[in-house]
């Protein structure tokens, strides 16, 4: 039983001195790869540097560019609207007003005239 102990902590400490022996070797390994690793995916020169804030505010500015495009198109469908819904009010239509009353009861005629 006592034999059976001693050599099962023999083996266990012969294990951990093999992996002490072997750490060493395996963490250089890890960290050469790592360093090539980051070295490949970091910029080296300030030029690089610069070309990756140019690309960023180039991108920016495209964005900006078609949110200012659809803002305007929004703004030009609005004021459209608004001459519309001015018009059918002067010729004595209905009142912009009494459309939203008239869809909120279920009546979805917007003309004043019967559905039949």
């Amino acid at each position: 039983m006592i034999q059976a102990i001693m050599l099962i902590a023999l083996g266990f400490l012969v294990a951990s001195l093999i992996g002490v022996l072997l750490a060493p070797s395996l963490w250089s390994r890890a960290y050469r790869l790592s360093r090539k690793r980051l070295e490949k995916a970091l910029p080296l020169s300030l030029s690089e540097i610069e070309a990756t804030q140019d690309q960023l505010r180039a991108s920016y500015a495209v964005r900006l560019r078609r949110l200012e495009t659809a803002l305007a198109s929004a703004k030009q469908k609005a004021a459209i609207q608004l001459v519309d819904n001015s018009r059918r009010s002067a010729k004595g239509g209905t009142p912009p007003m009494c459309w939203s009353r008239r869809l909120r009861s279920g009546f979805p005629n917007l003309t004043g005239k019967s559905p039949r």
